[in-house]
């Protein structure tokens, strides 16, 4: 590290973290993570709308304990609307464990889906009521981008690190205490029963997402060569 030109953390909180390990603000440079914009028209034509689930939340990630998963199933159990679902994209080494979970909770057969890998979940982010990140830690996530881009509000763990740097609580999305299950399930209910609030972060998602278009972060990265 000491030996490079430069080193550059996804999040400021990750900055901070090399910090206290001794290294140098003049050789660290905070540069976050584009996002992509696509139009409709760009979306996998592979991918059916009919394939699509009605009337869900969304969450998306490797099926690793990181992710939090466990805890996500854990509290859309207990949330208040039953005909609402629950779709979990991506695959790992946990799946078998969340399946057992979910069955244990009581929700496997008809609130809770597991579609595997996509190649793009641009559609599944647009059919979504709204999106859940429910992870114990990130570097900075992507995803979170993703959703705003694609005009899906949000819901995260105020984990370490990435999400308080992204979302304004209660402006673009909701920040929830990291791994607090019943506050997750209140976050939940809340954005679920508001159309009004779907909407405010809908909005200001967007205006987010676009603060970090390709051309903006790539300027950053040419500052710095």
């Amino acid at each position: 590290y000491r030996l490079a030109y430069k080193i550059v953390a996804p999040s400021e909180g990750i900055m901070k973290t090399l910090k206290n390990f001794g290294l140098p603000d003049k050789k660290l440079k905070f540069i976050p993570n584009p996002v992509s914009f696509h139009s409709i028209n760009d979306i996998n034509p592979k991918i059916s709308k009919n394939s699509v689930e009605k009337n869900f939340v969304l969450a998306a990630g490797r099926l690793e304990h990181q992710k939090g998963f466990d805890i996500l199933i854990k509290s859309f159990s207990n949330i208040e609307d039953k005909k609402i679902k629950l779709v979990i994209l991506g695959k790992g080494s946990q799946k078998k464990n969340l399946i057992n979970l979910a069955k244990k909770e009581k929700i496997e057969t008809n609130r809770l889906v597991f579609p595997g890998a996509v190649n793009d979940i641009s559609l599944w982010f647009r059919k979504a009521k709204f999106f859940i990140l429910s992870s114990r830690y990130e570097g900075w996530p992507n995803v979170l981008m993703e959703s705003m881009a694609n005009g899906c509000p949000v819901i995260a763990f105020d984990c370490k690190h990435g999400p308080r740097e992204i979302i304004i609580n209660n402006f673009n999305g909701i920040l929830v205490r990291a791994e607090d299950q019943n506050n997750l399930t209140e976050a939940i209910n809340s954005l679920n029963s508001s159309i009004y609030m779907q909407k405010v972060f809908k909005k200001n998602g967007l205006k987010t997402a676009k603060k970090y278009k390709s051309e903006i972060i790539a300027k950053k990265w040419f500052e710095i060569l």
